[in-house]
């Protein structure tokens, strides 16, 4: 049975402050997306959240945004260029779903842009899995930006290719602008850059800490 609330703990600040970062790998994970779903709702609606990456150390409770995983044959709501759905999902699975097959794969130069979503005070970072080429030089830009009554705000990362394969993001800030509403919109970019080589992304979680 699904609780109707649910607080997780908070890890004491981002796993990232600056705006670059680079990323170690990270083993595959052999079991499936954590239990204890749990549900509740804001001024952006309902969430449904786990904690995804509970493996990792990170207890913190993430939602899964619209097309998150890309598990659709199109990117519904979100914007690519040079990039699209391809077979072979993440060997996490961090849905929790092992029948999920697809993920999102960036040629060289190519990006996407995700459809508006809504969030919240203390929705404050990102996480998803990534495949690396094993090229040397390749990286990934992420661009996060917010639009509120406010104005905008943006934070740009760039993961750096540590070897070919799957691994896990560290979390990734996302800027506050919250107005007056409690909410703001946020759009998430990930750009294929250093060199010729394509990239893979799925599974892009949202960390809701919230209060009561």
């Amino acid at each position: 049975m699904i609780p109707t609330r649910r607080f997780g703990r908070r890890a004491k600040g981002l796993v990232l402050s600056a705006l670059t970062a680079a990323v170690a790998s990270v083993g595959v994970l052999t079991t499936t997306a954590p239990a204890e779903a749990a549900t509740y709702y804001n001024v952006c609606g309902q969430r449904i959240t786990s904690q995804v990456f509970k493996a990792y150390g990170d207890t913190n409770e993430y939602f899964l945004p619209q097309e998150g995983g890309f598990e659709t044959s199109r990117l519904n709501g979100w914007v690519a260029s040079n990039a699209g759905i391809v077979s072979g999902n993440s060997p996490f699975y961090l849905t929790g779903n092992r029948y999920d097959s697809r993920s999102l794969k960036l040629n060289a130069g190519g990006s996407v842009t995700s459809e508006v979503i809504c969030v919240v005070p203390g929705e404050d970072s990102i996480r998803f899995a990534y495949r690396s080429p094993g090229v040397s030089g390749a990286t990934v830009r992420v661009d996060i930006s917010v639009l509120s009554a406010l104005g905008t705000a943006s934070a740009a990362y760039t993961l750096t290719d540590t070897g070919a394969g799957w691994k896990v993001s560290p979390r990734l800030a996302i800027p506050n602008k919250v107005d007056y509403t409690g909410a703001q919109s946020l759009k998430i970019k990930f750009t294929a850059t250093g060199t010729s080589a394509a990239w893979q992304v799925d599974e892009v979680f949202v960390d809701p800490w919230r209060t009561v």
